[in-house]
């Protein structure tokens, strides 16, 4: 009787350690599918450049509630069919600009630097109905020390960056970049830095407040920003 109720209590001591083990194994798989999101730091300064795109073409710089359904922090409810017209937009925006160094941002030119792919692709994706509050360009360095401007699509399964540098859509936190500053996802003119960590998906997160997390390239000149530029070279555009 005794050899009986201890296996019985080996018996259930190693299935409550299975049950254990297997929670756990639960958690640590959620949390290393995290849905990953930019969370919004304080306000910085606005790029030189896009202040003067802003002050001569408005439109392009005002909110936009778009026609496809949004999250509670203003990201697109993200379907396979979306992710493929991100795709299509990114391989088609980069196959038709030429390369070439502007001071202006200019979307839609036929040719331009990283300013003008991103606010291009911006804009079309905005005329087919995206929010462009899911829609903000982000300012980055690149290894070679370059400030970069790539677009930023905000969605349920996680913020993704559009690049003119690669064909690939990749989530945010998989690009070799230094984070510098991004657009505001409720006002057209605002500008925030980063917070480098996750962020949940449902939560709010333009208005947050936080650590800056990469230096900062924009100074002040005239109450109009203005960003240091890093190269001069027009096979690797710079932000201005």
């Amino acid at each position: 009787m005794r050899e009986a109720a201890r296996i019985l209590t080996l018996r259930i001591a190693l299935i409550v350690t299975s049950v254990a083990a297997m929670g756990i194994v639960a958690a640590n798989a959620q949390s290393a599918n995290a849905i990953s999101k930019i969370q919004f730091g304080p306000l910085s300064a606005i790029p030189n450049g896009y202040y003067e795109l802003c002050s001569a073409y408005p439109d392009l710089c005002r909110m936009k509630p778009g026609r496809i359904p949004v999250t509670a922090d203003g990201s697109v409810t993200l379907t396979s069919a979306m992710m493929d017209e991100l795709k299509s937009v990114n391989s088609a925006v980069n196959a038709t600009i030429t390369p070439a160094y502007r001071d202006t941002w200019a979307p839609g030119e036929p040719a331009g630097d990283c300013k003008d792919f991103a606010m291009t692709k911006r804009q079309r994706l905005i005329d087919s109905g995206w929010p462009s509050s899911a829609l903000p360009a982000a300012i980055v360095v690149t290894a070679a020390g370059e400030l970069h401007l790539v677009l930023i699509a905000r969605t349920s399964e996680g913020d993704f960056v559009l690049d003119n540098l690669t064909s690939q859509i990749v989530p945010w936190t998989k690009v070799s970049y230094a984070w510098e500053k991004i657009q505001s996802t409720t006002d057209g003119l605002n500008w925030r830095v980063l917070q480098l960590q996750r962020a949940s998906p449902a939560e709010p997160v333009d208005g947050a407040t936080g650590a800056v997390g990469a230096a900062a390239y924009a100074t002040k000149s005239g109450g109009v920003a203005s960003v240091t530029k890093a190269s001069s070279a027009a096979s690797r555009p710079i932000v201005d």
